[in-house]
């Protein structure tokens, strides 16, 4: 975005950049890839008809929020490094996309 200047587009705006960026890669598939791991998530645990406690609530909650927090963090790190490279960041697709 940055050597097309996309991003100064981006700067002119109201809103915060990081809101942006992230909205701006939200599809479609994104979302019903999201979906689809719910509705997996919550057929396994009826499923499985595991005891539903706090502490265990607590802890899948928590599973789901860390994940999202570290795929956030790794896009923060490649929009970070995007700043000193000028090539595309192919390593890092591998590590969040698993593919090259």
């Amino acid at each position: 975005m940055i050597k097309s200047g996309d991003y100064d587009r981006l700067l002119l705006r109201p809103r915060s950049t990081a809101l942006l960026l992230a909205k701006q890669g939200m599809t479609l598939r994104k979302v019903g890839r999201v979906a689809l791991g719910l509705f997996i998530l919550l057929w396994a645990l009826i499923a499985l008809d595991l005891e539903s406690s706090v502490p265990s609530v607590i802890l899948t909650l928590g599973a789901g929020a860390a994940d999202a927090f570290l795929f956030y963090g790794l896009f923060v790190l490649q929009a970070t490094l995007a700043f000193w490279t000028t090539k595309t960041l192919k390593i890092m697709n591998t590590v969040t996309y698993g593919e090259n």
